[in-house]
């Protein structure tokens, strides 16, 4: 189900410059509210990973920021190496989630695995301080799990929320 869409709505969401858009780094907070799928995956090691980022980008420069702490989480918790998806362990880790949410996560980091060679290839010249590809396959999988939430984890009726499942890309900054 997702595999088909997925790339038809990940170019269009990366050159959005549509006048209906939401703004993901105003209405991050919100967003993380609108589906509460589990997200399978150890929190513990992110809490280490932002620390040292905070060393590495001292300026707090937030793309920097994050991209360095996730670049981090994904080598910690083995999901990403190589500027590649370990779908194995990515099956391992959601494998332990309810059939649903596990199955949605899979199908989520799947996706995005396959396009993952054209998004590296988008981020070759990158001026950040560490590899965005981590960030890049978080997002990807955060937009889909976002639009595809089933009913009994969507949990938040805004408009934010409801623009978020409908499909509004983010906007091009």
């Amino acid at each position: 189900m997702i595999t088909k869409f997925v790339l038809p709505v990940l170019a269009f969401a990366a050159f959005a410059v549509a006048e209906d858009c939401i703004d993901y780094d105003a209405h991050a907070a919100e967003i993380d509210q609108c589906c509460s799928v589990p997200l399978g995956l150890p929190a513990a090691p992110f809490e280490g990973c932002m620390k040292a980022a905070e060393k590495q980008v001292p300026d707090k420069e937030i793309h920097s920021l994050l991209s360095c702490a996730f670049e981090c989480y994904t080598k910690e918790v083995g999901i990403v190496a190589d500027h590649a998806v370990k779908m194995d362990k990515i099956k391992e880790y959601m494998g332990k989630l309810e059939a649903t949410a596990g199955n949605l996560r899979t199908a989520a980091w799947g996706a995005c695995a396959e396009i993952g060679p054209k998004i590296v290839e988008a981020l070759k010249g990158h001026t950040l301080k560490c590899h965005p590809f981590a960030l890049e396959m978080k997002a990807c999988v955060s937009f889909l799990i976002d639009r595809n939430c089933p009913a009994q984890y969507f949990n938040d009726k805004s408009a934010i929320c409801q623009k978020v499942r409908s499909g509004v890309p983010p906007c091009h900054h």
